[in-house]
């Protein structure tokens, strides 16, 4: 494409990535920002598991409305918010260090992370319709493997149903810089 003259040429300068350090030579913020994202991608690409697990139950018909509701209540609505918080995050760690500041951008997202308030307190419920629906649960159709492993048993389903509740509780341990310290004081303030 580019010998036939089809792309778009720009006349900015490239941008210039910064060399990647040797791990030793890392800080140890740096350490807990590259963990922040990367564990922040598996986690979302765990909810988006979830999500094709539910599209599936609901296809299929195998579950009801409501045992589907019970189970994945405002999953969408997590999903959609950590996907917008992890570009925030990726974006962020773009600044120059001296212009991040980790605990603000976490403060600035405090009411949204209210998202996640009803599908935690909503644990029990999902818990019980798992166990009630577990053989229609288990046999939906074509999983990828990834799918077939979600629902390998009742115990690995809750586990990632729980993940929201782990993410949430994560983010305090990852930023702190000791159990005293208030979230406004984190990495980089």
């Amino acid at each position: 494409m580019d010998q036939r003259g089809v792309l778009f040429k720009s006349d900015e300068e490239p941008i210039e990535q910064p060399p990647q350090l040797d791990p030793s030579q890392r800080t140890r913020r740096q350490n807990i920002i590259e963990e922040l994202i990367r564990t922040e991608k598996d986690y979302i690409g765990h909810l988006e598991m979830l999500q094709l697990l539910k599209k599936q139950l609901e296809e299929t018909g195998r579950l009801t409305g409501d045992s589907v509701y019970s189970i994945f209540l405002n999953l969408n609505n997590i999903l959609d918010f950590g996907r917008r918080f992890l570009i925030r995050i990726e974006q962020h760690d773009q600044l120059p260090e001296s212009e991040q500041n980790w605990g603000r951008l976490f403060t600035h997202y405090q009411t949204a992370f209210a998202v996640y308030e009803p599908f935690i307190a909503n644990n029990s419920r999902c818990t019980a319709t798992v166990e009630r629906e577990w053989d229609k649960i288990r046999m939906v159709g074509d999983h990828s493997r990834d799918l077939q492993q979600m629902v390998a048993s009742v115990a690995t389903l809750s586990g990632f149903l729980l993940k929201p509740f782990q993410r949430m509780t994560r983010y305090p341990m990852m930023l702190a810089v000791s159990p005293h310290v208030p979230i406004e004081c984190c990495i980089g303030c």
